[in-house]
């Protein structure tokens, strides 16, 4: 089985949209994260579950099509993913009960409606189902796994990751991985936006 890190393209004229209510999201922190990194703390293993904030309305979004593009069917923020209705039902089809959602609102400058967006969090993370000793992979003194890794290929453990078809590793905060399932399903749905890049195999 083929596993890869999902990401949102870049675009050149990037995006036309913008949350209009970052700083207010929270009533104890400014922005998307949780005021104490998910539940406890970025350099503290095994991390998880990775459940959103207490946010005391949802964010809002105002988009100009002037200045980029709108939503596309996944896009990132801070490493928080905002998919599209459609992708919406391929997360729920693939791993349902694994991931939260929170509804977002969006609008034109003119005031009408935007696209249906959603704010998804998968919100479990495996620990050591990467095998190390077979493994092309940099680790920090912390036990982290490094994202700059010049050639990294992991050998998964199929018994720790099981079927799971998208998941994150306690060992590479905000990182996304998936199988070649979720990736076919992905192309087969047509998501806009969507990059897969291969990581190894189990």
């Amino acid at each position: 089985m083929n596993y890869f890190e999902l990401d949102a393209s870049s675009v050149g004229r990037g995006a036309g949209w913008k949350m209009i209510n970052y700083n207010t999201l929270q009533s104890d922190a400014p922005g998307l994260n949780p005021k104490i990194p998910w539940p406890d703390g970025h350099r503290v293993l095994s991390r998880g579950p990775w459940t959103l904030p207490a946010y005391v309305e949802a964010p809002h979004f105002v988009i100009d099509l002037k200045t980029g593009h709108a939503p596309r069917d996944i896009e990132v923020i801070d490493g928080f993913l905002f998919i599209s209705r459609k992708f919406k039902a391929v997360f729920e089809s693939l791993a349902p009960g694994a991931c939260e959602f929170r509804s977002c609102t969006t609008e034109y400058l003119n005031g009408a409606p935007g696209p249906e967006t959603w704010l998804c969090s998968v919100t479990g993370a495996f620990k050591e189902a990467v095998d190390i000793d077979n493994s092309v992979i940099r680790v920090s003194a912390l036990g982290l796994y490094m994202s700059t890794a010049v050639n990294r290929n992991y050998k998964f453990r199929q018994e720790v990751i099981m079927d799971a078809h998208i998941f994150t590793l306690a060992e590479t905060p905000k990182l996304l991985y998936c199988d070649e399932n979720f990736k076919a399903e992905t192309r087969n749905s047509e998501i806009k936006g969507a990059i897969f890049k291969l990581v190894g195999k189990s």
